[in-house]
Protein backbone atom coordinates (compact mmCIF):
# COMPACT_ATOMS: atom_id res chain seq x y z
CA UNK A 1 0.00 0.00 0.00
CA UNK A 2 2.76 2.43 0.89
CA UNK A 3 4.55 1.80 -2.42
CA UNK A 4 1.38 2.46 -4.43
CA UNK A 5 0.69 5.66 -2.47
CA UNK A 6 4.28 6.82 -2.97
CA UNK A 7 4.07 6.18 -6.75
CA UNK A 8 0.75 8.02 -6.91
CA UNK A 9 2.14 10.98 -4.95
CA UNK A 10 5.24 11.01 -7.18
CA UNK A 11 3.06 11.02 -10.32
CA UNK A 12 0.81 13.79 -8.98
CA UNK A 13 3.78 16.05 -8.28
CA UNK A 14 5.13 15.74 -11.81
CA UNK A 15 5.18 19.24 -13.36
CA UNK A 16 3.23 18.17 -16.45
CA UNK A 17 0.49 16.52 -14.37
CA UNK A 18 0.35 19.61 -12.15
CA UNK A 19 0.15 21.88 -15.20
CA UNK A 20 -2.74 19.89 -16.67
CA UNK A 21 -4.49 19.95 -13.30
CA UNK A 22 -4.02 23.69 -12.96
CA UNK A 23 -5.33 24.23 -16.49
CA UNK A 24 -8.39 22.15 -15.60
CA UNK A 25 -8.90 24.27 -12.50
CA UNK A 26 -8.89 27.42 -14.65
CA UNK A 27 -11.31 25.71 -17.06
CA UNK A 28 -13.71 24.88 -14.19
CA UNK A 29 -13.59 28.45 -12.85
CA UNK A 30 -14.76 29.91 -16.16
CA UNK A 31 -18.48 30.36 -16.83
CA UNK A 32 -20.13 28.30 -19.58
CA UNK A 33 -20.28 31.33 -21.86
CA UNK A 34 -17.67 33.93 -22.69
CA UNK A 35 -18.01 36.84 -20.29
CA UNK A 36 -16.46 40.23 -21.02
CA UNK A 37 -14.58 41.77 -18.10
CA UNK A 38 -12.79 45.11 -18.31
CA UNK A 39 -11.17 45.46 -21.76
CA UNK A 40 -11.69 41.85 -22.88
CA UNK A 41 -13.90 43.12 -25.72
CA UNK A 42 -10.86 44.30 -27.66
CA UNK A 43 -9.12 40.95 -27.35
CA UNK A 44 -12.29 39.06 -28.27
CA UNK A 45 -12.82 41.37 -31.24
CA UNK A 46 -9.27 40.51 -32.33
CA UNK A 47 -10.16 36.81 -32.38
CA UNK A 48 -13.34 37.43 -34.36
CA UNK A 49 -11.55 39.65 -36.86
CA UNK A 50 -8.69 37.13 -37.20
CA UNK A 51 -11.29 34.49 -38.12
CA UNK A 52 -13.14 36.78 -40.51
CA UNK A 53 -10.04 38.12 -42.27
CA UNK A 54 -8.21 34.79 -42.38
CA UNK A 55 -5.00 36.36 -41.09
CA UNK A 56 -3.69 37.67 -37.76
CA UNK A 57 -5.47 40.86 -36.82
CA UNK A 58 -5.62 42.94 -33.64
CA UNK A 59 -8.27 45.41 -32.63
CA UNK A 60 -7.51 49.17 -32.70
CA UNK A 61 -5.60 50.05 -29.51
CA UNK A 62 -4.08 46.57 -29.22
CA UNK A 63 -2.24 46.84 -32.54
CA UNK A 64 0.08 45.06 -33.06
CA UNK A 65 0.02 43.29 -29.69
CA UNK A 66 -2.26 40.42 -28.65
CA UNK A 67 -1.68 38.67 -31.97
CA UNK A 68 -0.48 35.37 -30.46
CA UNK A 69 -3.59 34.93 -28.27
CA UNK A 70 -5.82 35.94 -31.20
CA UNK A 71 -4.15 33.39 -33.48
CA UNK A 72 -4.39 30.64 -30.85
CA UNK A 73 -8.08 31.24 -30.11
CA UNK A 74 -9.00 31.77 -33.77
CA UNK A 75 -7.26 28.52 -34.74
CA UNK A 76 -9.10 26.63 -32.00
CA UNK A 77 -12.38 28.18 -33.16
CA UNK A 78 -11.71 27.19 -36.78
CA UNK A 79 -10.96 23.61 -35.68
CA UNK A 80 -13.88 23.16 -33.27
CA UNK A 81 -16.47 25.69 -34.44
CA UNK A 82 -17.12 26.56 -30.78
CA UNK A 83 -16.16 30.08 -29.74
CA UNK A 84 -16.50 29.57 -25.98
CA UNK A 85 -14.38 26.41 -26.18
CA UNK A 86 -11.69 28.28 -28.10
CA UNK A 87 -11.55 31.13 -25.59
CA UNK A 88 -11.69 28.92 -22.50
CA UNK A 89 -9.20 26.38 -23.83
CA UNK A 90 -6.79 29.19 -24.72
CA UNK A 91 -6.95 30.46 -21.13
CA UNK A 92 -6.56 26.96 -19.65
CA UNK A 93 -3.62 26.21 -21.96
CA UNK A 94 -1.92 29.50 -21.09
CA UNK A 95 -2.36 28.85 -17.35
CA UNK A 96 -0.95 25.34 -17.78
CA UNK A 97 2.03 26.78 -19.60
CA UNK A 98 2.71 29.18 -16.72
CA UNK A 99 2.40 26.40 -14.15
CA UNK A 100 4.75 24.13 -16.13
CA UNK A 101 7.37 26.84 -16.66
CA UNK A 102 7.32 27.90 -13.01
CA UNK A 103 7.52 24.35 -11.63
CA UNK A 104 10.29 23.42 -14.06
CA UNK A 105 12.25 26.53 -13.10
CA UNK A 106 11.86 25.83 -9.38
CA UNK A 107 12.75 22.15 -9.78
CA UNK A 108 15.88 23.06 -11.76
CA UNK A 109 16.92 25.22 -8.81
CA UNK A 110 16.90 22.33 -6.35
CA UNK A 111 13.34 22.53 -5.05
CA UNK A 112 11.59 19.17 -4.88
CA UNK A 113 8.85 18.52 -7.43
CA UNK A 114 6.17 18.44 -4.74
CA UNK A 115 7.25 21.76 -3.26
CA UNK A 116 7.63 23.28 -6.74
CA UNK A 117 4.05 22.29 -7.60
CA UNK A 118 2.79 23.68 -4.29
CA UNK A 119 4.64 26.97 -4.73
CA UNK A 120 3.37 27.30 -8.31
CA UNK A 121 -0.19 26.59 -7.19
CA UNK A 122 0.03 29.14 -4.36
CA UNK A 123 1.61 31.82 -6.56
CA UNK A 124 -0.54 31.37 -9.65
CA UNK A 125 -3.64 30.69 -7.56
CA UNK A 126 -3.31 33.88 -5.54
CA UNK A 127 -6.34 36.13 -6.08
CA UNK A 128 -4.66 38.80 -8.20
CA UNK A 129 -2.82 36.40 -10.49
CA UNK A 130 -5.81 34.05 -10.71
CA UNK A 131 -8.04 36.94 -11.76
CA UNK A 132 -5.59 37.82 -14.55
CA UNK A 133 -5.50 34.17 -15.68
CA UNK A 134 -9.29 33.99 -16.16
CA UNK A 135 -9.56 37.32 -18.02
CA UNK A 136 -9.21 37.09 -21.78
CA UNK A 137 -6.52 39.73 -22.17
CA UNK A 138 -3.22 38.26 -23.36
CA UNK A 139 -1.86 38.36 -19.80
CA UNK A 140 -2.45 34.63 -19.29
CA UNK A 141 -0.40 33.72 -22.35
CA UNK A 142 2.18 36.40 -21.56
CA UNK A 143 2.65 35.03 -18.03
CA UNK A 144 2.93 31.46 -19.31
CA UNK A 145 5.56 32.50 -21.84
CA UNK A 146 7.43 34.46 -19.17
CA UNK A 147 7.86 31.40 -16.96
CA UNK A 148 8.87 29.26 -19.93
CA UNK A 149 11.45 31.91 -20.90
CA UNK A 150 12.83 32.04 -17.36
CA UNK A 151 13.11 28.25 -17.30
CA UNK A 152 14.77 27.97 -20.71
CA UNK A 153 17.14 30.87 -19.99
CA UNK A 154 18.21 29.05 -16.81
CA UNK A 155 18.78 25.92 -18.89
CA UNK A 156 20.57 27.93 -21.62
CA UNK A 157 18.23 26.43 -24.22
CA UNK A 158 18.11 29.49 -26.42
CA UNK A 159 16.03 28.19 -29.32
CA UNK A 160 13.18 27.36 -26.91
CA UNK A 161 13.73 30.63 -25.07
CA UNK A 162 13.35 32.66 -28.28
CA UNK A 163 10.30 30.68 -29.39
CA UNK A 164 8.45 31.54 -26.16
CA UNK A 165 9.88 35.07 -26.19
CA UNK A 166 8.45 35.64 -29.66
CA UNK A 167 5.03 34.28 -28.63
CA UNK A 168 5.13 36.46 -25.49
CA UNK A 169 6.20 39.51 -27.50
CA UNK A 170 3.30 38.95 -29.90
CA UNK A 171 1.03 38.88 -26.82
CA UNK A 172 2.26 42.03 -25.06
CA UNK A 173 4.93 44.58 -25.93
CA UNK A 174 6.58 44.49 -22.51
CA UNK A 175 8.06 41.07 -23.36
CA UNK A 176 10.88 42.93 -25.09
CA UNK A 177 12.52 43.39 -21.66
CA UNK A 178 12.78 39.59 -21.37
CA UNK A 179 15.84 39.85 -23.59
CA UNK A 180 17.65 40.71 -20.35
CA UNK A 181 17.04 37.14 -19.11
CA UNK A 182 19.99 35.57 -20.96
CA UNK A 183 22.31 38.06 -19.25
CA UNK A 184 20.70 37.39 -15.90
Amino acid sequence: MTGKFHRLLHALTHPLVGAIGFGLLIWMLLPRVVVVIDDDFGYLRSVVETCQRGRPWTYEWLTPWAASMSILAATLFKITGRFSFAIHFSLALAASLGFLGLTRYLACNGISRGKACLIAFLLLGSPTVLFMLVMFTSVALYLGCLWMCVHFARQKRWSWFYLFWFIGLAARQSAVVWLALPGW
